[in-house]
């Protein structure tokens, strides 16, 4: 069936339409997204020389003995997501808000993974030959650090539960995927019709729902990131963690 509209009408229409989401939210939540924003930055700016000091002996790390082998350019590359990811909410694109939020905590997962499983993956994430996220999951949570945080942290979750970390992994990927592979996401609202593309202007559910699975993810990559960097983390760097997560995180982190 051909489209209704011509091609100038509906581009227009659409630029139209985000131009005014964009508006609306800077005026109404300009504060909150800031926040995210500057987390975002302050866990760029910890993680990066962390990993440009790590050595590159995987073994050690994998038996606990020394560091880790992180590439610096997967930091920015994970940091640079979620930021995409806040553009994304901030013009209504709720779908592509949590599919680059989704790709951040791939990455993140893809970059562990590699340390102890160099050969396996000739592609990063989005490649033909990519591993999938279940496989690095489970491979990631068998290496030691992390079989011993697993069940640790208490993460708000749904029905009003706590989750552990590995749960609540799943549960937010879970979340992450639901949006990135629908664009006919009901509104809750009475009468109104199914969400999709151009009904930009008000999703309540969308817009509350990415937010939240924005900022879980963050705080998740940020924990499995220091997990993994944890003989690197001094001081000054858990001041620096504390401002992107909470004290009950870093102690855990550290006393675990």
């Amino acid at each position: 069936m051909a489209s209704q509209h011509p091609f100038d009408k509906g581009l227009n229409d659409w630029i139209n339409s985000v131009d005014y989401a964009v508006k609306k939210e800077l005026l109404e939540n300009s504060g909150e997204l800031r926040e995210l924003f500057d987390k975002i930055n302050y866990a760029l700016t910890l993680f990066l020389p962390l990993a440009e000091q790590l050595p590159v002996d995987q073994a050690k790390w994998i038996h606990g003995e020394d560091g880790i082998l992180s590439p610096p350019s997967s930091i920015q590359i994970i940091m640079e997501f979620l930021t995409q990811a806040i553009y994304m909410q901030v013009s209504h694109l709720w779908p592509a808000a949590n599919h680059s939020a989704r790709c951040a905590l791939e990455h993140t997962f893809w970059t562990i993974w590699q340390i102890a499983h160099p050969q396996k993956s000739k592609t990063r994430i989005g490649g033909p030959e990519q591993a999938r996220f279940e496989e690095m999951k489970c491979s990631i949570f068998e290496i030691p650090r992390f079989a011993n945080y697993k069940n640790e942290f208490e993460f708000p979750s749904d029905a009003c539960k706590t989750k552990g970390l590995l749960d609540k992994i799943v549960e937010i990927y879970a979340h992450l995927s639901y949006y990135v592979h629908t664009s006919n996401i009901h509104i809750e609202l009475k009468g109104a019709r199914p969400h999709i593309t151009h009904d930009l202007s008000t999703n309540p559910r969308a817009e509350r729902d990415t937010r939240v699975n924005i900022s879980e993810t963050l705080m998740l990559i940020v924990i499995m990131l220091a997990i993994a960097c944890r003989e690197k983390l001094g001081s000054e760097e858990m001041k620096d963690l504390e401002r992107i997560t909470s004290l009950d995180i870093c102690k855990t982190i550290t006393e675990t």
